[in-house]
C-alpha cells in the first residue's frame, strides 16, 4: 500500500477544431485556436495481440492463403474479446486494525478511501468496488451516495455513481459500477461514501478498516490502496484524515478494450454562447489508443433542440484525426435548428454507437474495431443553438438636426440587424409610429434604403407636414399595423430564400427622437413652425 497525494485535476487548453492533430512517438499533438481541449491528453500506439476469430477458418491450401486473404478473413470474423472481470486489487485479507471499523452515522456523515491506477496505456474499465461492512444496524433508513471522483469532493470531477441496495451484516457488499467506466493509467482516484439521509437516530454502518500498510498477492500491476482513511465529520464543512489504515476494499475490473472514454465540444460560438446558423459545432472523442477512419465517413449522434425525443437527433461527420487518439466531429447548424438549454452528445441512446465507418484499431494481423460506444456530454448551456432568420436587433440610427426633434423633411433612419446575411425585396417596408393615437392614424410606412446582401438593413421614413409626435416616435414589430410590410426580406438563395418573420422587437418611445409640428400661415407669412409645448416660432 502506498502514500500518495491527491492534488486537484488541473485542466489544460490545448487547440483542438480548426487545427492539425499529429501522432508521433506514441503523443498527439494539436496546433490551432478554433477550439478547445479540456484535460490531459494520454495516447500511445499499443501492440495488443488480436482477439480470436468468430467462427472457423477454413484451411486451404498454403499457396493460396495470400497475406490479403488472412487480412480480409480476420477482419470479417474480428470480435472484441473482453478480459474476465477479476480484483485490480484487493487488501481484503489484511488483518483489520484494534478498532477494526470506520462509521457512518450521526456523528461521522463522510468516508473515502483513495487507490492509484496502474501504468496500462489503454487504461482500465471499472466493474465495481466492494467493501466489508461487520454491521449495518437500521441502514436500511440510510441513504448513502457512493462516488468516485478524481480528487476529493466538491472541487474533484465526478467520474461515476456507483449503486447496490441495502447492506447487508458481517459480510462483503458490492457497489457497481457504470457499464463503460473508464479509469486512466497511473490516476488517483477517490471512493466516497457520503450519508446525506437518515444518519442520525441510531442509525449506524460500520465498515470494516485495515491498519496494514499492504495490498493482497495477486493485484494488477501498479495498483495500489492509499493507507489513509478520509472521513468527515457531520458538524465541520470539510475532510480529514486518519493516517493509520484504510478502508478493506476491493477494486474488480479489467484491462480497458479499445474505446473512447472522454467526450468534449471544443468549438465555440462565434459571438456569445450560442450557435447561429452555418456556425460548426466540434466534438472530440478522446480513445485509449490511436485509431484510424476507414472509409468515406464516420458519424456520431448529437441532439440539438429541446423539443420531444427523436426530433432532436442530428448527425455530426469525422474531421480529422485518424490514426491519432483524438477524433473530431462536426456539424454545421442549419436552418432552424434551435437549442436553448445546449447542445448534447449521445443522449437519447443508452449506448451511443457509431454510424457508417466504425474507427478501428491497427493489430499485428488486422483492423479491429473499437467498441461501439462513446461518452455522453450533457446540454452545455454554453453552447446553445439559435439557426432561425429573425431580426434580433432593432435601432434608431438617426439624430434629429436641432436637438432632439425632427422637422418636415428630415429623415428617420431605422437599422435592423438580422441573424444572417438578409436580402431586402421592392416594396419592403416597416412600420413606424409617429404620434399617440392608436387608432392606426399615427402609423407611417419607412421604405427600405440600403444594406441588402449584409446582415443590418436600413429602413428610412421622411418627416411629412403635419406630424407631430412629443413623446418620440416608436418602432412596432409586433401586435397589429406592425412589422414589415410587403415583401418580406429573405436570407440568401443558398439558404432556400427563406423568408423572415414579419414581426420582430420593438422600440418603444425613444425620447430623443420626437417630431415637431409644422403648420400653414396666413398669405404673406413664409413658414412658421409649432414645437412640441405648442409654442409657435417663426
Amino acid at each position: 500500500m502506498k502514500t500518495t497525494q491527491f492534488p486537484r485535476f488541473q485542466k489544460q487548453l490545448t487547440a483542438g477544431a480548426g487545427a492539425i492533430c499529429s501522432h508521433h512517438a506514441g503523443r498527439t499533438a494539436c496546433s490551432g485556436r478554433a477550439s478547445r481541449l479540456e484535460g490531459p491528453i494520454r495516447c500511445q500506439r499499443q501492440e495488443y495481440p488480436l482477439a480470436k476469430a468468430q467462427g472457423r477458418i477454413h484451411r486451404i491450401s498454403a499457396y493460396v492463403l495470400t497475406a490479403v486473404v488472412i487480412l480480409a478473413t480476420v477482419t470479417a470474423h474480428a470480435q472484441q474479446y473482453d478480459p474476465p472481470i477479476a480484483p485490480l486489487v484487493t487488501n481484503k485479507l489484511q488483518p483489520p486494525g484494534p478498532e477494526g471499523i470506520a462509521t457512518l452515522d450521526g456523528q461521522r456523515d463522510g468516508l473515502y478511501q483513495a487507490f492509484r491506477t496502474g501504468p496500462n496505456p489503454g487504461g482500465y474499465e471499472l466493474h465495481s468496488i466492494w467493501l466489508y461492512v461487520r454491521n449495518a444496524h437500521e441502514s436500511r433508513h440510510m441513504t448513502i451516495d457512493a462516488g468516485l471522483y478524481r480528487g476529493l469532493p466538491p472541487d474533484a470531477d465526478r467520474i461515476a455513481t456507483l449503486t447496490r441496495s441495502t447492506l447487508n451484516d458481517f459480510s462483503h457488499n458490492q457497489w457497481r459500477a457504470p457499464a463503460n467506466t473508464f479509469l486512466e493509467p497511473n490516476a488517483n482516484y477517490v471512493f466516497v461514501l457520503d450519508c446525506t439521509a437518515g444518519c442520525e437516530n441510531g442509525h449506524v454502518a460500520e465498515i470494516g478498516t485495515t491498519r496494514s500498510s499492504r495490498e493482497d498477492p495477486g493485484a494488477e500491476h501498479g495498483w495500489s490502496i492509499e493507507d489513509r482513511l478520509g472521513f468527515r465529520s457531520s458538524r465541520a464543512a470539510g475532510w480529514s484524515s486518519d493516517n493509520g489504515g484504510g478502508l478493506r476494499m476491493r477494486v474488480k475490473g479489467r484491462l480497458s478494450p479499445f474505446r473512447a472514454y472522454k467526450a468534449q465540444i471544443i468549438s465555440r460560438p462565434s459571438l456569445g454562447d450560442t450557435y447561429r446558423y452555418g456556425e460548426n459545432i466540434d466534438f472530440a472523442l478522446t480513445f485509449n489508443t490511436a485509431v484510424h477512419v476507414r472509409g468515406s465517413d464516420s458519424t456520431i449522434a448529437i441532439q440539438v433542440g429541446d423539443g420531444n425525443a427523436g426530433t432532436r437527433s442530428r448527425t455530426a461527420h469525422y474531421l480529422f484525426g485518424s490514426g491519432t487518439c483524438l477524433l473530431v466531429y462536426r456539424y454545421q447548424v442549419s436552418m432552424n435548428d434551435n437549442d436553448t438549454d445546449g447542445v448534447s452528445l449521445g443522449l437519447e441512446e443508452a449506448n451511443p454507437v457509431f454510424g457508417a465507418n466504425v474507427p478501428v484499431v491497427v493489430t499485428r494481423p488486422g483492423w479491429l474495431p473499437v467498441r461501439q460506444y462513446y461518452p455522453s456530454v450533457f446540454d452545455n448551456p454554453k453552447h446553445k443553438v439559435d439557426g432561425s432568420f429573425h431580426v434580433s436587433n432593432v435601432e434608431i440610427i438617426s439624430r434629429p438636426e436641432e436637438d432632439d426633434i425632427y422637422w418636415p423633411d428630415e429623415d428617420i433612419v431605422v437599422a435592423l440587424t438580422f441573424s444572417m446575411v438578409a436580402y431586402a425585396r421592392p416594396g419592403s417596408v416597416i412600420a413606424l409610429r409617429v404620434g399617440d393615437a392608436t387608432d392606426g392614424t399615427s402609423y407611417r410606412a419607412a421604405g427600405y434604403l440600403s444594406g441588402s446582401g449584409t446582415k443590418r438593413l436600413l429602413y428610412r421614413y421622411r418627416v411629412h407636414l403635419n406630424d407631430f409626435d412629443a413623446s418620440g416616435i416608436a418602432v412596432y414589430g409586433s401586435g397589429h399595423n406592425s412589422g414589415f410590410g410587403g415583401p418580406l426580406p429573405v436570407a440568401g438563395a443558398d439558404f432556400g430564400s427563406v423568408e423572415s418573420p414579419r414581426h420582430f422587437p420593438n422600440v418603444g418611445d425613444a425620447v430623443g427622437h420626437k417630431v415637431g409640428r409644422s403648420v400653414s400661415l396666413p398669405t404673406g407669412v413664409d413658414s412658421s413652425t409649432m414645437s412640441e409645448d405648442g409654442q409657435e416660432s417663426l
